[in-house]
């Protein structure tokens, strides 16, 4: 029985893919840079389903592969994804997903972007990530971005980023600050620890845009994440990145799972990776 409700899951899941191939565009060697989705602690497929929704439904990208990383970590390839593909989207979804430890997680994604690589052919990938999903990229970068054997990250977004600390948990609302270098007044162990290996992020050559909300209700966070922890990745990765934009997203819009499911970050997020 429980096979089969696994069977029946995978099902579900691939049957809201596109695995074909576009017959409306003819994919070129720059649309073929698949782009990645990573969700949020404790999230799955259903906290990306909306954004790429959106990306199929007005910007023409295509639904490819989907990756379920099984409790021991191993990738499992669902879809159909090669360099005719436009615009592919690749989804990942974590079975642990509220595992906190940035350097397994980010080797989970080291393994996928090992098997694009050499079974699909990728060189160059976009990433779009959510809550603790900025993390697993973060540290992905941090430990494997000097390796020119794997794709090479080309776009970066990053939405609700709890970079220097979780609001209630390692981050009080309003208890953290910018000072004149730009550096938070306060750092975490995971902060601190990234800024060690921020020269492993590669030298100008990704272009960041982050996302991040403010209820407007005088805590100055998401209602998870502050906007000094989530805007604090700019201070880690300074002078590292080609280009960097940040767009705050205001009232109950800019709560952290509203951000994800926001048509005004779908659409900047948009022309961001595929527009210009």
């Amino acid at each position: 029985m429980k096979k089969l409700k696994v069977f029946i899951a995978i099902i579900a899941f691939l049957a809201i893919f596109n695995v074909s191939k576009p017959t409306n565009v003819q994919a070129a060697s720059s649309d073929y840079i698949p782009t990645i989705y990573l969700h949020g602690h404790g999230a799955g497929a259903r906290s990306t389903d909306d954004m790429i929704n959106f990306a199929q439904t007005h910007f023409h990208a295509t639904r490819a592969l989907l990756v379920v990383v099984d409790r021991q970590g191993v990738p499992h390839f669902f879809g159909t994804m090669d360099k005719s593909t436009y615009r592919p989207i690749v989804q990942v979804v974590f079975k642990d997903n509220m595992n906190t430890n940035f350097n397994v997680t980010s080797g989970w994604l080291h393994e996928i972007m090992t098997q694009l690589k050499q079974n699909y052919g990728v060189t160059k990938f976009n990433a779009v990530a959510h809550s603790m999903g900025n993390m697993t990229l973060l540290y992905y970068m941090l430990n494997y971005g000097k390796d020119k054997n794997l794709p090479q990250l080309n776009k970066q977004v990053d939405i609700a980023g709890h970079y220097d600390g979780i609001a209630g948990i390692k981050d009080k609302p309003n208890s953290n600050w910018f000072m004149k270098s730009g550096r938070p007044a306060y750092i975490t162990y995971d902060y601190q620890h990234a800024l060690k290996l921020r020269k492993n992020y590669p030298y100008k050559q990704v272009k960041i845009l982050n996302f991040y909300g403010n209820l407007s209700n005088g805590t100055n966070t998401d209602g998870r994440v502050s906007t000094v922890s989530a805007r604090s990745i700019k201070y880690i990765l300074r002078g590292r990145y080609k280009s960097y934009r940040q767009v705050k997203i205001t009232g109950y819009m800019g709560e952290h799972s509203m951000l994800h499911e926001n048509p005004k970050v779908d659409r900047i997020m948009g022309d961001f990776l595929w527009n210009k």
